[in-house]
């Protein structure tokens, strides 16, 4: 929640959806700093088809950027389906898995705090 209100503070005319599995859904979706979001099932990247249809929305919405600081694969997988040509994400030890891989950008963090890690 804090990345999102920070995002819409240096880019205040944004159009900011977060990508996030349904138990949090309503949650995000509260966030006045969020303009939509886009419901992912539980164990969305096991399912080729979903992830062809999640492929075909993402690049539908026409994305500029991600901010992916969450550091899995699922959510790097997430951002490189989008087509965004800038995708930002956190380098190694704060990432994990294959998540590097699918970023164009990693910032190396020394946080401790996983806050102040994804403000970075």
């Amino acid at each position: 929640m804090p990345l999102a209100s920070a995002t819409r503070r240096h880019w205040s005319d944004c159009h900011l959806t977060w990508a996030v599995e349904a138990p949090a859904a309503e949650l995000v979706a509260a966030h006045q700093a969020v303009d939509s979001i886009i419901a992912l099932p539980r164990h969305f990247s096991k399912s080729p088809r979903f992830l062809w249809q999640l492929r075909r929305l993402l690049r539908g919405l026409n994305f500029d950027l991600t901010l992916d600081p969450q550091g899995l694969t699922k959510s790097g997988l997430v951002a490189r389906l989008s087509g965004a040509p800038r995708r930002i994400g956190l380098a190694r030890p704060a990432s994990r898995e294959l998540n590097p891989w699918f970023q164009t950008d990693l910032v190396a963090s020394r946080r401790e705090h996983r806050v102040e890690r994804y403000l970075e």
